[in-house]
């Protein structure tokens, strides 16, 4: 019976160890997001954030590509973000990783609106499009379907530009010119 006891004692420790580990991952990644505040829209697609330990952070809107500033539409597109996301605005963040000239790859929720996903808002006002090839996990779906409703309802750059240049197409026909100047 004792080795019963012992059997059950080494089961119930290793049970409540692997419910711990399990907890202790679940609250780590929980720790990945965090609340910040806004301090300055860069460009349609991008925030300078206050963390609340760590300074400042340059944040690459997730899921999402907008007109660069100079590209039709691209003053809207900033002017768009900086009427939803002004200084001081109060946002949750959830890093994804790194992205093109070290910016921090995130989704960025609006706090003060039941959370909203500003990717996803970008994209329902027509503002951004879906960056394909990048990961949009979870709001893929949501992001397509409100850039598709966008269109069809000619809003923000779709307004007077429905033959507008991807983001994407736009930087790679500048850096073809580029490297043709420099041949």
């Amino acid at each position: 019976e004792q080795s019963n006891g012992l059997k059950e004692d080494n089961f119930i420790r290793l049970h409540s160890k692997q419910i711990v580990q399990k907890a202790e991952a679940a609250k780590a990644s929980d720790r990945y997001t965090y609340r910040a505040e806004v301090l300055r829209v860069v460009d349609g697609d991008t925030l300078d954030i206050q963390r609340p330990v760590g300074g400042v952070v340059r944040i690459r809107l997730a899921g999402i590509d907008a007109p660069e500033k100079r590209q039709p539409c691209g003053p809207e597109a900033s002017a768009y973000l900086a009427s939803q996301a002004s200084k001081g605005t109060a946002v949750e963040v959830k890093p994804l990783g790194t992205a093109t000239y070290g910016r921090m790859v995130a989704w960025v929720h609006l706090a003060s609106r039941n959370e909203e996903n500003l990717s996803v808002l970008l994209a329902s006002e027509g503002y951004a499009w879906r960056l394909p090839g990048y990961p949009c996990y979870p709001f893929c779906g949501a992001i397509e379907r409100a850039q598709v409703r966008a269109k069809q309802r000619r809003l923000g750059c779709w307004q007077d530009h429905s033959d507008i240049e991807m983001p994407w197409d736009y930087r790679a026909r500048l850096r073809k010119k580029s490297d043709a100047y420099q041949e």
